[in-house]
This record gives structure tokens, sequence and C-alpha cells, in this order.
């Protein structure tokens, strides 16, 4: 098998957005739906990079929190990426590469 270009990546995605305090819209399909994407992501042997928001202190999801951790259906794997963020942009401080 050649190894793929494509990747699914997963921002944000904690427990904070499930959780009964503050919930995003529809939180239990979400989970579901990424749970199953998640599943096939992996079928599929794609690379798997999780994205992980690391609010200010007393957020919900300041590191550490029981909100800034990943969900329990959403574990990585140990081939899995798993980078933290500070900013609200993902991709504010990373380089693309040119060819």
């Amino acid at each position: 098998m050649h190894p793929s270009d494509t990747a699914l990546v997963l921002i944000d995605v904690q427990v904070n957005m499930f959780g009964p305090d503050n919930p995003v819209p529809t939180a239990d399909v979400m989970l579901e739906r990424l749970t199953n994407l998640l599943a096939r992501a992996r079928s599929a042997h794609l690379s798997i990079i999780f994205v992980r928001n690391c609010g200010g202190a007393g957020d919900p999801d300041e590191r550490g929190a029981p909100g800034w951790h990943l969900p329990p259906a959403l574990q990585p794997a140990d081939s899995d990426v798993v980078v933290d963020k500070t900013t609200c942009d993902t991709f504010a401080s990373t380089h693309s590469a040119r060819n």
C-alpha cells in the first residue's frame, strides 16, 4: 500500500463541545457522525490529525481541564498526531510547504 496524501483533520473536537454546560447544537448527532468518520478513516488507513484548542485560564478548554480532553469516542491511536494550539486560527503559526 502506498502512503496517501489524504488525511482526516479533526479540529477543536473536545469534551467541552459535547458536555451538558454548553454543547454545540445537535451534539449527540455530531459526535456519532465524527465517530463514524474516524472509523472510516482508520479503515482506509488515512493519516489522522487531532487539533486540540488550549484555552486560557478559566476557559472550559483550559489545558488539563476536563473540557480540554478529547472525547472517549474520539481517542487518538498511537499513530495519530495530536497538535495543541493556542490561537483561534488553527493554521496561523504553521508553515506551508512550497514546491
